[in-house]
């Protein structure tokens, strides 16, 4: 037998208890909600972010040692143009096609280089060179180089930054929008813009440049 002190609640105590608890149940969901998708947002961040400190320390390493006379770079239609001004002046000088491997010349953005390092080890009086080591953006084959986004992926002008110092050229970062070298004197910069599409459905867009000094005449 029950005491007074051991009664239960009413079923009105309990439909007012249940009410007033329904805002603190949204509010404990929703900040769970916003909780989840910051740690989305972090994961993506934090894939850039990785994908930025591999690539700059790929380049870093590869071009230590780089030889600054043997850098190259690709011709634009700026190089081509100033190319075809010249020659008419004098007939002896090469115009080349856009994409051609040219001197570098005014330091403007391109899409990538080339060049020749010290191998470490010495022949005679100088320097070894290790195998032509080349740094190139190329276009995903369903991208083309126009500022849109040809394969409905989110992306823009997608591709790959791509090693070459052997027979098989290796990967080193996709999903990029833009990859950028120019040199001004010993200084060379590179600008790289990556984009991931996150767990939640968003794109997430980031870009970082670095310079590297470049030692070796």
């Amino acid at each position: 037998m029950k005491t007074k002190n051991q009664q239960g609640f009413s079923l009105v105590e309990l439909v007012i208890a249940m009410t007033a608890m329904v805002p603190l149940i949204m509010a404990a969901f929703g900040t769970y909600g916003v909780a989840m998708g910051t740690i989305k947002v972090n994961q993506t961040e934090s894939d850039v972010l990785r994908t930025f400190q591999y690539t700059f320390d790929e380049i870093r390493r590869l071009s230590r040692s780089a030889f600054l006379s043997t850098m190259r770079t690709r011709a634009n239609a700026s190089d081509v143009a100033a190319a075809e001004a010249a020659k008419l002046l004098d007939p002896l000088v090469i115009v080349p096609a856009i994409g051609d491997w040219i001197s570098v010349g005014l330091p403007t953005d391109r899409p990538g280089f080339r060049f020749f390092a010290a191998s470490g080890f010495l022949t005679g009086s100088s320097a070894d060179a290790t195998e032509l080591r080349t740094l190139d953006f190329v276009l995903d084959s369903s991208e083309t180089d126009n500022g849109v986004d040809d394969d409905g992926d989110g992306l823009i002008d997608e591709g790959q930054i791509l090693l070459n110092y052997g027979v098989t050229p290796v990967i080193v970062a996709t999903h990029v929008e833009g990859f950028f070298f120019s040199l001004v004197g010993r200084v060379m910069t590179i600008k790289i813009q990556i984009a991931r599409r996150g767990a939640d459905g968003r794109m997430y867009r980031k870009g970082m440049k670095q310079d590297f000094f470049i030692r070796n005449n």
